[in-house]
């Protein structure tokens, strides 16, 4: 069971060390000299490169150092190297600005920041399976348990790729998906305790921070085009950068609910601040959803409405103050077709039904305007999780991603039934403390997935690329699966507690299946 003590293994293999010190040592030197080679290697991408491996590296490097110190096991320690590289995974769409140039990619031509953070991904691979030699064993759980929905779903759009109209395009993309579902795996089988499923909260929360304020800085950089945005909104991806503030809020309440932390006040407010700013409906609306879902479950109904409150006179300040935003409003005003969303799925349909088995391909509604003409053409994806994975990966995706919801539920729930049905037996051997946190936990991850889910009705948080939403998907599967397993010896305890009185009325709990 996770709360069990493991076997402290102490990480002396210094074999593994020096493989990873030697892997980060020809790194940099590979980058130094091929950014000393060419006018075109010294370039503003290849340093774009150079400082994002460094970015994994530099703290890569002390993990290795303060758990040489401290004579950690293997298990700490290969479990703080896949929490960096899952970090890093989140922030690596950030780091580049890829050009949407559909044309000149369905061709076969990219952007050279578009190979660079290919490379990133390469780089994360490698120290990936250089982690791996220290547990190995994790791969064999790829297709068991709740997790083989993940694999399935990444090997039928590895498969789809390759029929896809770009198929290089698709399979890079793919390969990133590949790397995610080999770290996602990894991080799981390390998972111990609920300490650790904080852990991947707290990794999670630094990397959708740096990507917020990533985001808005670049949107600062020139502030005479601040509002050059569509409809003129903020010179950033609205849409994108609304959901990833309405996600920063969601695990800074969980995280702060569990342990209070004074520094986490500023980055919620930040965080409703940037909701609010950058006016991403979508994400504004899941965003409130999602918490006042959060506190009502924990029966915080003041908290909740206080939440509320706050938003909307922080939402009417800044559309009064904010000619730009009060002029959007304005604009979108009446609009009754969901900003087109509605005519695009209308116009997927038929291209749907034509290939409703297999797809058209991972992530081929890309290429929409290959086979079709109209405003809507060009879209880039569905705006709608569920039919882009019916459109790429037909019926068979479309069937494993309903799949991943459903265990993500299954596991949840479960886990707050048992919760509640221990809390009032106070199960022998589990603390009231644990009992809270493992409920704050389960809570959060259930708004969470809330707060994703009505994204994913207007986005593609979920089934398409694997951006920052889709990875936060996917970690949902993995949290709910530490949080079951963790919660399954409370049925345990409850059924072998003394019988009681015959006047008083039992409490049996039934297992989820």
């Amino acid at each position: 069971m996770l709360h069990h003590a493991q076997p402290n293994v102490v990480i002396s293999q210094k074999p593994f060390v020096r493989m990873v010190f030697s892997f980060a040592l020809v790194a940099v030197l590979a980058a130094v000299a091929f950014a000393m080679g060419s006018s075109w290697l010294a370039s503003e991408q290849s340093l774009k490169i150079v400082m994002a491996v460094f970015l994994l590296l530099v703290p890569l490097y002390f993990v290795l150092a303060a758990a040489k110190a401290r004579a950690a096991d293997t298990n700490a320690v290969t479990f703080r190297l896949t929490l960096l590289l899952w970090w890093f995974l989140l922030i690596s769409d950030e780091l580049f600005d890829r050009i949407s140039n559909a044309q000149g990619m369905y061709q076969g031509q990219f952007s050279s920041d578009a190979y660079g953070e290919v490379v990133t991904w390469v780089v994360a691979f490698v120290v990936l399976l250089i982690i791996s030699l220290a547990r190995p064993g994790y791969l064999k759980q790829m297709f068991s348990g709740s997790y083989k929905w993940v694999s399935l779903f990444i090997l039928s759009c590895l498969v789809s790729a390759v029929y896809s109209p770009s198929p290089l395009y698709s399979l890079g993309w793919a390969f990133k998906l590949f790397v995610v579902g080999l770290v996602l795996r990894l991080c799981i089988s390390c998972m111990r305790s609920l300490k650790d499923a904080r852990a991947l909260f707290w990794a999670t929360l630094w990397a959708l921070l740096f990507v917020a304020i990533l985001s808005l800085g670049e949107a600062f950089a020139d502030p005479t085009r601040l509002f050059a945005g569509v409809g003129g909104r903020l010179n950033a991806d609205p849409v994108v950068l609304s959901a990833t503030a309405a996600c920063l809020l969601m695990v800074t309440l969980t995280l702060n609910s569990i342990q209070r932390r004074l520094f986490l006040i500023p980055i919620g407010l930040f965080s409703v601040f940037v909701m609010i700013f950058a006016f991403g409906k979508t994400g504004l609306l899941a965003g409130l959803a999602s918490a006042t879902v959060f506190f009502l479950l924990q029966r915080k109904v003041a908290s909740s409405i206080g939440l509320l409150a706050g938003v909307g006179m922080l939402a009417a300040v800044l559309l009064a103050t904010v000619t730009p935003l009060g002029n959007y409003m304005k604009l979108y005003r009446g609009a009754g077709t969901l900003t087109g969303r509605t005519e695009l799925w209308e116009k997927a349909i038929p291209a749907i039904k034509q290939r409703s088995l297999m797809g058209h391909g991972y992530l081929a509604s890309k290429f929409m305007w290959t086979t079709q003409t109209g405003r809507y053409a060009e879209a880039g994806h569905l705006h709608n999780g569920f039919l882009e994975a019916l459109y790429s990966n037909g019926v068979i995706g479309l069937a494993f991603l309903l799949l991943i919801h459903a265990a993500i539920l299954t596991n949840l729930f479960y886990a707050k039934k048992a919760i509640s049905r221990a809390g009032p037996l106070k199960a022998g051997g589990i603390s009231a403390a644990d009992l809270r946190v493992g409920n704050v936990l389960v809570v959060g991850s259930v708004a969470l997935y809330l707060n994703l889910f009505i994204n994913g009705l207007f986005t593609v948080a979920f089934g398409g690329r694997a951006n920052i939403q889709f990875m936060m998907f996917l970690s949902l599967l993995g949290v709910s699966m530490v949080l079951r397993q963790w919660a399954a010896p409370l049925t345990v305890r409850h059924n072998t507690l003394p019988q009681r009185a015959p006047t008083e009325r039992p409490h049996v709990l039934v297992p989820i299946a």
